[in-house]
C-alpha cells in the first residue's frame, strides 16, 4: 500500500478543537491525532484542499508535483531502510464545508437552525429564560411575553431537530457541522479523482444523524455526503462484458463512455459535477444504461462493445461500529442506490437478518448476538465478500467505529479485537485486497486510549507499515492517558461469545441467495 498513490490524511486544528468539544467523545480527536502523529505516521507537511474548481489549478499542478516528486525521494529512503511511509495531511476543503453542501442531503430548517451563530447551549440556559419569563408574569411585566415567545419556539425546534438528551447543542456546533462536512467530503473527492489509493477521517463516521434531526451523538450525515459525492464524481469501473460471469477485464470511463484511446488499466478521472448542483439529480442512472453514449471509435473499441457504461460510480459502504448506521440505512435514494452493509450486536427492529427475498437488497444488516469476538467476524466476512463480489463497487467506504472493542463505557456488547483473524486489523487487510480506493472513516468509540490505540495501527496498516501491540507509546502531552502498559496494546474482553455457528450458517446462507440477486441487477443494469 506504500507504493500506492497518497494515502490522505484528513486533519486541521480547526477540525480538531471543533470535533474535541463533542459532549459524549470530549478531548478524543486530539488523544487520536496526537497518538498517530507522536508514532510517526504523518508527513509533516500539511497539503491544502484536493479541487481544482476555484480558480487555483496552476497552483494544485505545482502542488501535485511536489508531491510526486516528495513521493518518489521517500520511497528511494524507504527502499535503503531509512525511514516509514507517512500519510499525507490534507486539510479539509471548506467550500465543501457550506450550507449550502449540508443541503445537498439535509433538511434546509435543520441546516439552518444547526448552524445558528448563537443560541441557548444547554438546558441550563433555557431554564433561566424560564425562569426570567415566570418572574415577569409573576411582577405583571410585559417581558414575560416577549421571553416566552423567544423561549418557546427555541425549546420546540430543539426537540423536533433532537438537540437534547445525547445529542445537545455546543459552543462549537456551527464550526463542527461545517468542518466535520468538508472533511468526509474532502476524502471523498480525493480517492474520485485519482489522488489517493485511501483516505483517512478518523473524525467522520457519524452514522446515526438523519436529514432533519441530531441522533445517537451525530449531528451531520458526514458519510450520506461522502457517498452521494463519490457516487457522482467517481470514476466508474466497467468489466468488458460487465454481466456475464467470469468477465474480468476492466477499464475505467468517463463520462458514462469507455476509454477506447486508453489501454485497459489507465486511469482516466470522471469529470467532476458542478459542486453547487443538487447531488440527488437524476439519482437513477446508477442502475441504467446511458440510453445517449455512443461507443468509441478507434483503437479498443471493439474489445469493449460488450461493455455498456455506468453514469455513476457504485460505492460499498461497510460499517463495523457497534452500533446500527440507521442514518445512513435511511438515506439512500432507492433508484441510485448504494450497497450499504452493517455488522452489529445485537439486532434491532430495523437491523435483523434480512430475508432472502428482501424488497431491498442494497441495504443490508448482518445481525450478531451479543458480545462477538474476531472470531465470530471472521466466519460471518464470507457473506460481506459475497456481496461485494457481486456488487462489483467502484469506491469502499469503511466505518470503523471502535465501541465494538472491549472496555467501551457505550458499547456494552462488544468483544471485537483488533488483532487476529477477523480483528479490526484482518478486515482492513481484507478491504484492501478488493484493490479499490478505500475512504476510511471513524465513528463511535468511547474508551478513547483504546480508539486511538486502534485507529493508530490501522493508519500504519493502510500505510503498509505494522504496529504491534506491544509498541511503546512514545513520550508526548497525552502519554499518561495510556497507563499501565503504555502500550499499544488493547486487552481482549473476558466475554463469553454468544454467537452459534448454526446462526452464522444461516447468515452466510442468506446472503449467498442476496448476493446472487444483487449479481442479476448489477447484469442487468451494466
Amino acid at each position: 500500500m506504500s507504493d500506492s498513490p497518497l494515502v490522505a490524511y484528513i486533519w486541521s486544528q480547526t477540525l480538531q478543537e471543533a470535533a474535541d468539544q463533542l459532549p459524549y467523545n470530549l478531548d478524543r480527536s486530539t488523544l487520536v491525532h496526537d497518538l498517530i502523529r507522536s508514532l510517526d505516521l504523518l508527513d509533516g507537511t500539511s497539503g491544502s484542499s484536493p479541487t481544482d474548481e476555484h480558480g487555483e489549478g496552476d497552483s494544485d499542478r505545482h502542488e501535485d508535483e511536489e508531491t510526486a516528486l516528495h513521493l518518489r525521494s521517500r520511497s528511494i529512503e524507504k527502499g535503503k531502510g531509512n525511514l516509514r511511509s507517512r500519510a499525507r495531511v490534507i486539510e479539509p476543503d471548506m467550500s465543501l464545508g457550506t450550507a449550502q453542501s449540508l443541503r445537498r442531503y439535509h433538511d434546509s430548517d435543520y441546516v439552518e437552525f444547526v448552524l445558528r451563530e448563537s443560541y441557548p447551549q444547554s438546558d441550563d440556559e433555557l431554564g433561566d429564560e424560564a425562569g426570567a419569563e415566570a418572574e415577569a408574569k409573576a411582577s405583571g411585566s410585559d417581558a414575560g411575553s416577549a421571553s416566552s415567545a423567544e423561549y418557546r419556539p427555541k425549546k420546540r425546534r430543539r426537540e423536533v431537530h433532537g438537540l437534547e438528551h445525547d445529542c445537545p447543542p455546543f459552543p462549537l456546533l456551527r464550526d463542527y457541522a461545517l468542518q466535520l462536512a468538508s472533511a468526509t467530503q474532502t476524502a471523498c473527492r480525493l480517492v474520485a479523482s485519482g489522488k489517493a489509493h485511501a483516505a483517512v477521517c478518523w473524525d467522520g463516521g457519524r452514522h446515526h444523524a438523519l436529514r432533519s434531526r441530531a441522533s445517537g451523538f451525530c449531528y451531520v450525515a458526514d458519510a450520506v455526503l461522502g457517498i452521494m459525492l463519490l457516487t457522482k464524481e467517481g470514476r466508474v469501473r466497467v468489466r468488458v462484458d460487465e454481466g456475464i460471469p467470469g468477465g474480468t477485464q476492466s477499464s475505467l470511463v468517463q463520462n458514462g463512455q469507455p476509454n477506447g484511446d486508453d489501454e485497459l488499466e489507465h486511469e482516466q478521472e470522471h469529470k467532476h459535477g458542478d459542486a453547487n448542483k443538487d447531488e440527488q439529480k437524476d439519482a437513477g442512472q446508477n442502475c441504467k444504461p446511458d440510453s445517449t453514449s455512443t461507443p468509441k471509435t478507434g483503437r479498443g473499441a471493439g474489445t469493449r462493445a460488450g461493455a455498456r457504461a455506468r453514469a455513476r460510480a457504485r460505492v460499498m459502504y461497510l460499517d463495523l461500529d457497534l452500533h446500527y448506521g440507521d442514518g445512513v440505512a435511511q438515506a439512500p435514494d432507492p433508484l441510485n442506490p448504494p450497497l450499504l452493509a452493517d455488522l452489529l450486536p445485537p439486532a434491532t427492529p430495523h437491523s435483523g437478518l434480512p430475508s432472502p427475498d428482501t424488497p431491498n437488497p442494497f441495504t443490508l444488516s448482518i445481525p450478531l448476538a451479543a458480545y462477538p469476538s474476531a472470531s465470530t467476524y471472521a466466519a460471518v466476512f464470507p457473506s460481506v465478500n459475497a456481496i461485494r463480489e457481486a456488487y462489483r463497487p467502484d469506491y469502499v467506504v469503511l466505518q470503523l467505529g471502535a465501541d465494538g472493542l472491549p472496555h467501551d463505557r457505550v458499547g456494552q456488547y462488544g468483544a471485537w479485537s483488533v488483532d487476529g483473524p477477523g480483528g479490526m486489523l484482518w478486515v482492513v487487510d481484507k478491504v484492501i485486497e478488493w484493490g479499490v480506493p478505500v475512504v476510511v472513516l471513524g465513528g463511535g468509540g468511547y474508551n478513547h486510549p483504546n480508539t486511538a490505540r486502534a485507529w493508530a495501527r490501522v493508519t500504519a496498516k493502510l500505510l503498509g507499515e505494522e504496529l504491534t501491540p506491544d509498541t511503546e507509546v512514545p513520550h508526548h502531552d497525552h502519554f499518561a492517558e495510556y497507563a499501565p502498559s503504555f502500550t499499544l496494546e488493547v486487552s481482549e474482553s473476558g466475554a463469553k461469545d454468544e454467537n452459534k455457528s448454526q446462526d452464522i450458517d444461516k447468515i452466510n446462507e442468506t446472503f449467498n441467495i442476496i448476493a446472487s440477486r444483487i449479481g442479476d441487477i448489477v447484469a442487468a443494469h451494466a
